[in-house]
């Protein structure tokens, strides 16, 4: 599926760039280097980052390359930003309330609204803020730091620093709306009436008033540029939902099992379940969102991937997570893909010494080739294995202890002596 999304987005960028090179207007655009300069693009005014790429795609999804979540406003696929050698295309990709230029440093401030669809281009080293949506800005161009080694001194006069008055957004906002052009009225053919004289054609009226009818555009040929934007897109959007769908499936499936092993469904329960995940349209209405319904009520844990309300920092890679993560018994969070990378399947806190089990590596989702070659770890001296034995550990703290309830449901171990059940109110000694 990546490789096909690329595929897609390199197809576009190809599409685009033939149609410009027809017109001596859109060969302009294509005279510089091959490769074009890479863009740099903020959400909020806040995350930032450099595209490697050299077409992304921003939007709500996850599947985008930029993603501008918390804001329903804003389309799971917003707009596509293609960097030709001499400026940025925008491309929107026909949402829901368009995509707007409210902030720039010199020159119009282009839109491509519901009303009036269009593409546009903005030059590279310029700094520039999209409006996306209700709230969401995302600007394009060098950070506000940067912008004098750009630009030279544009913000002062006679080598003294000016302070370039800011206009409120809700006003730049208002400048950026384009007016929708009005239908131009033509005129209908005048035909011979009875008499001889012109009429105005089936919808005269009675007072000899001549009838109008509305100019209706064309739709587009199959081989001109709207035409293969369009689907592009439609090809892009497709991919995206059955991307997402496909993601849900198995995050589904994957806690289908942990309410398997926590006794909360039958064996025969979870084959039928399975089967309905393979085909959610079936004959009893079933559908992944009504599956996804009945695991809540069941009270099984979310999946590491599932997203969440709120971000937070992954303590290893020291990224913002959009997903709930992974959480080992003694509480260290880390993101899926960091527990994936984890060689002798081990807790990723290097301080922790929790040894992951056959529990843990089906919640984690572990790919099905290492899972096959999975045995329970060779448990050292000061190691104790799980009761159940899932292949889980851990080392014996010194001088602490706690509760370890294992992901495979033995009974809670007391991780001081080793001894279970825990002993809540009483120390190791009078054990």
């Amino acid at each position: 599926a990546k490789n096909r999304c690329n595929s897609l987005r390199s197809g576009f960028a190809h599409a685009l760039k033939t149609a410009l090179s027809q017109t001596p207007e859109g060969q302009q655009l294509l005279e510089g280097p091959k490769t074009p300069p890479k863009a740099r693009v903020e959400v909020r005014h806040t995350a930032a980052r450099v595209m490697l790429s050299e077409v992304f795609t921003v939007g709500r999804a996850a599947e985008c390359d930029v993603q501008t979540t918390g804001d329903a406003t804003t389309s799971r696929l917003q707009f596509l930003v293609i960097s030709l050698p001499q400026g940025l295309c925008i491309a929107d990709a026909w949402s829901g309330g368009g995509t707007r230029v409210v902030r720039r440093e010199t020159g119009e401030l282009p839109a491509s609204v519901p009303q009036h669809w269009t593409t546009f281009v903005l030059p590279h080293g310029e700094r520039v803020t999209l409006m996306t949506g209700a709230k969401t800005t995302v600007t394009l161009g060098p950070a506000v730091k940067d912008l004098k080694k750009v630009n030279g001194a544009t913000n002062s006069v006679n080598g003294v620093a000016v302070e370039v008055p800011r206009v409120p957004t809700m006003r730049l906002v208002e400048e950026a709306k384009i007016a929708v052009p009005k239908a131009v009225p033509a005129p209908a053919a005048p035909s011979a009436g009875p008499n001889g004289s012109a009429s105005g054609g089936a919808a005269g009226g009675a007072n000899g008033t001549v009838a109008t009818t509305v100019a209706v555009a064309a739709p587009s040929s199959p081989g001109s540029c709207a035409y293969l934007c369009s689907r592009a897109i439609a090809s892009l959007r497709s991919n995206m939902r059955a991307q997402q769908q496909q993601a849900l499936k198995e995050r589904l499936k994957g806690r289908l099992l942990a309410a398997q092993r926590q006794k909360l469904i039958a064996k025969q329960q979870l084959m039928v379940f399975q089967e309905r995940l393979e085909d959610p349209g079936g004959s009893d209405g079933a559908s992944v969102e009504d599956l996804r319904d009945f695991l809540d009520g069941l009270g099984v844990a979310p999946a590491p991937d599932d997203p969440c309300t709120s971000n937070w920092t992954c303590s290893i890679c020291k990224v913002s997570q959009k997903c709930k993560g992974f959480r080992c018994p003694f509480r260290h969070r880390a993101c899926r893909d960091c527990f994936l990378k984890q060689v002798d399947s081990k807790c990723p806190i290097q301080s922790c010494g929790y040894i992951l089990g056959a529990a843990d590596m089906q919640d984690l989702r572990f790919p099905e080739e290492r899972c096959k070659v999975f045995t329970p770890a060779k448990v050292q001296e000061s190691s104790t294995p799980c009761r159940a034995g899932c292949g889980a550990a851990f080392t014996l703290a010194q001088g602490k202890r706690q509760a370890w309830s294992c992901s495979c449901g033995a009974a809670p171990v007391c991780t001081a002596c080793g001894v279970t059940p825990y002993h809540y109110h009483g120390k190791c000694t009078e054990v």
